[in-house]
């Protein structure tokens, strides 16, 4: 019973990002399919369907977006100034590090 809210706010929501991510991989499967098969069909078939370009751009910009969200969750550090910042950084004094206000 000694498990505090913030613990239990912090898995869940880390529950719903693993599942996002998920969720965001199948849809990038489903989409790659789509985009072969209007391929196919325009080059070989002579006949594109019209509705799958429209599904998969707006599902590649559903794509990245949950994928960028779910790279913020998951790679940037949660407490600035501790030092962790560094391991996302290829040189010592990046432009990004010299222009956060962490740096």
């Amino acid at each position: 019973m000694g498990v505090c809210v913030k613990e239990l706010v912090q898995r869940w929501i880390n529950r719903i990002e693993r599942g996002l991510t998920f969720f965001t991989a199948f849809c990038m499967g489903i989409l790659s399919v789509l985009v072969s098969w209007q391929v196919f069909a325009r080059y070989v078939l002579r006949d594109s369907p019209y509705w799958v370009e429209e599904i998969v751009v707006t599902g590649m910009m559903w794509v990245g977006l949950l994928g960028a969200a779910a790279c913020v969750w998951t790679g940037v550090p949660h407490e600035p100034g501790t030092g962790s910042e560094n391991a996302f950084l290829s040189g010592s004094k990046s432009l990004w590090r010299s222009s956060s206000i962490w740096g």
